[in-house]
């Protein structure tokens, strides 16, 4: 390369943007293979595609990748569908409301099923009852273990979520330890409702480090990660589908497109934690963490509440 800084063996610079290893063998030597910023009319990006031996990766957008079990609930039908559509479990709820509010969101997601194996989000399959047993995982494990580094060398990912049942994740554990060192991975674990709001802050935090994505506050030792704008775009969409609970509340509620919507209605949504497992007080301290006002459906009461109790 000319005009770059050597990075030692770990890395390398083109221009500002630090470009990074991923080899790996296929067949008799390594893949050539480069991967550059559209945008970029660097001539170090041509040079650097003529090479050979290594495959170099430019990061300038962390990739992600999402990792399901598959649910016993699904829609029902004769026809295939695809399986993001088929599978109706509440992770799977918690992903599609995710992908209507950010359609441009580009998550890889990929489904664990007990008849299947390994299978793409897009994959069209017809309703089945086959449930992963543990000697169903062992039977699958080297077809999602080859599977699993067909789709990483296809598609690296520099960070992925994983929220998968016992005989899945048992299905899979040869897959991570096959993983070269770079990739973070989650792993969510606990009830349902649980792993369905580690998703959700997974999902809205938009993955990194930054600021930006770190919890604004915890509710119940979940970790807040929307934004102000995430938040109310959530609880427009669920007034536009209609879900139940915007309007239970007595006193405390917030504006959004026009409306009044209970303050623990919206912090439910953006959590994924049922609003009858917190408090008001809690959902509005959640709601101020993000930038967001609640408001009294009578006179005289004070909004500024983050040091009392109690309504």
């Amino acid at each position: 390369m000319t005009g770059g800084k050597s990075a030692g063996e770990t890395g390398r610079f083109l221009g500002d943007i630090e470009l990074r290893p991923l080899s790996f063998e296929d067949g008799p030597g390594m893949i050539e293979a480069v991967f550059v910023p559209p945008s970029s009319d660097n001539p170090d990006a041509e040079q650097l595609s003529s090479g050979t031996g290594r495959r170099w990766l430019s990061n300038p957008i962390m990739a992600r990748a999402l990792f399901l079990s598959c649910s016993r609930r699904k829609v029902p039908g004769s026809k295939p569908m695809p399986a993001i559509d088929r599978y109706d479990g509440p992770c799977f709820r918690v992903l599609r409301r995710f992908l209507r509010v950010f359609p441009t969101n580009r998550i890889q997601v990929w489904i664990v099923s007990g008849k299947h194996g390994l299978i793409g989000s897009t994959h069209p399959i017809r309703d089945y009852d086959k449930p992963m047993t543990a000697k169903r995982a062992e039977q699958l494990r080297n077809e999602i273990t080859e599977g699993f580094l067909g789709l990483w060398r296809k598609s690296p990912f520099d960070e992925a979520f994983a929220s998968l049942g016992k005989n899945y994740e048992d299905a899979m554990r040869e897959c991570w330890s096959a993983l070269p060192p770079g990739p973070r991975v989650t792993f969510a674990d606990g009830s349902i409702g649980c792993r369905c709001s580690l998703l959700k802050a997974w999902l809205y935090g938009g993955g990194g480090d930054s600021s930006a994505t770190r919890p604004k506050s915890r509710l119940l030792g979940v970790p807040v990660t929307a934004t102000r704008e995430q938040a109310l775009a959530l609880a427009a969409a669920g007034l536009t589908e209609g879900r139940p609970g915007p309007k239970a509340f007595h006193t405390w509620y917030v504006p959004v497109n026009g409306r009044r919507v209970s303050a623990k209605w919206l912090v439910s949504e953006v959590t994924g934690i049922p609003a009858s497992r917190f408090r008001t007080a809690d959902a509005r301290r959640v709601l101020q963490g993000l930038g967001i006002t609640c408001r009294s459906c009578w006179p005289g009461h004070s909004v500024q509440t983050k040091n009392r109790s109690k309504e």
